[in-house]
């Protein structure tokens, strides 16, 4: 009891969890920079063309710096890093920045949404999977999350694709919006989001169209972070209605909906919350996977044209700005655990 009666240090937590935060967001920044150039094939042939000559990508090497030594190349491209510039991409011709700014809203919309989506069913089956412990309903919801972890998502979204869009007609198999609606309605563009730019015009037609393209890879995304949730939820809630503080409740009549809305659930609740990065990071994964196959012009497609024509400071800033969300919540989530189990600071 000595140790858990200390004073918690919440200032050298947050200090320590943010040294570890700068480590891995330098680890990303290296490895995603080195990476990308032990890759096999030539960047300059990306930037000036197929068809050029043997001096005219001599003279992209110079004008790249792909002629000095990788850890000059990594000391410039750090410099500038820090100064907020990501690199030209070679396919585009614009600052990576400004490709990025343009594909993050369809890819914050589409997480977004699946989270919304995944996360309160996967909390709410979790809930009741654990109510219903060893029967029928507890068994039908572990087999369909089970199922919703096992799935690759690939997979999952040529079937629903195929199910659909193609044999039953009831969605569209891919797209933001209906493309003959797009052009009628004439959206501002503000963004790249279908969505948001729907929002901001006050266009219902173009909203509801949107949000029809968005039920198919939603529900793709969402499977991961619901079977994921719901089968920790589940095991952590258990736990906590077997403890000696529920069989306690439950000698002085508190029911069985009350203990957990208002004792166990919380506490259950406490170690999910620290895996917040591990299920953005499912969800980003899903989410890059899910654009390219629904033609949802997001991050993730982008991320993989650039692979695909060896755009490497396209590569290299994307994988940058994605890993340095995934800490940031990891971060987070780490600094909100801790709030909830005092345990944590003490540690």
């Amino acid at each position: 009891m000595g140790d858990l009666t200390r004073r918690p240090h919440w200032g050298r937590l947050v200090l320590r969890r943010s040294a570890h935060a700068l480590i891995v967001v330098c680890g990303v920044v290296f490895l995603s920079f080195l990476a990308v150039r032990v890759l096999p094939g030539d960047p300059a042939v990306v930037y000036a063309g197929s068809r050029a000559s043997a001096d005219q990508l001599q003279q992209v090497h110079l004008q790249l710096g792909l002629d000095r030594p990788l850890i000059v190349q990594f000391w410039h491209y750090l410099t500038a890093l820090l100064q907020g510039d990501l690199g030209t991409s070679l396919a585009t011709r614009r600052p990576v920045a400004e490709d990025l700014t343009k594909a993050l809203p369809a890819s914050l919309v589409l997480t977004c949404v699946a989270l919304a989506v995944g996360v309160p069913l996967g909390i709410a089956a979790g809930v009741v999977s654990a109510r219903f412990h060893g029967r029928v309903v507890d068994r039908a919801i572990q087999a369909i999350s089970l199922l919703a972890v096992a799935l690759p998502v690939f997979w999952l979204a040529v079937m629903l694709q195929d199910l659909f869009a193609s044999k039953l007609g009831w969605l569209p198999a891919a797209g933001q919006v209906s493309p003959r609606l797009a052009d009628a309605q004439h959206l501002p563009g503000i963004s790249n989001a279908a969505l948001v730019d729907a929002i901001y015009a006050g266009n219902p037609i173009v909203l509801v169209d949107t949000m029809i393209h968005l039920i198919l890879p939603a529900i793709v995304v969402a499977a991961y972070p619901f079977g994921l949730l719901t089968q920790l939820l589940r095991s952590s809630l258990i736990e906590q209605l077997q403890a000696p503080y529920a069989t306690l409740a439950r000698a002085y009549g508190v029911g069985e909906r009350r203990l957990v809305r208002s004792y166990t659930l919380r506490p259950a609740l406490t170690p999910i919350v620290g895996i917040g990065g591990l299920v953005l990071g499912s969800t980003l994964v899903g989410a890059a996977l899910a654009e390219e196959i629904f033609n949802w012009p997001g991050v993730g497609t982008y991320l993989v044209t650039a692979i695909r024509s060896l755009d490497i400071n396209a590569v290299v800033g994307t994988t940058i700005v994605v890993g340095v969300l995934y800490v940031v919540v990891n971060f987070i989530s780490d600094l909100s655990q801790a709030k909830l189990d005092p345990r944590i600071q003490v540690e």
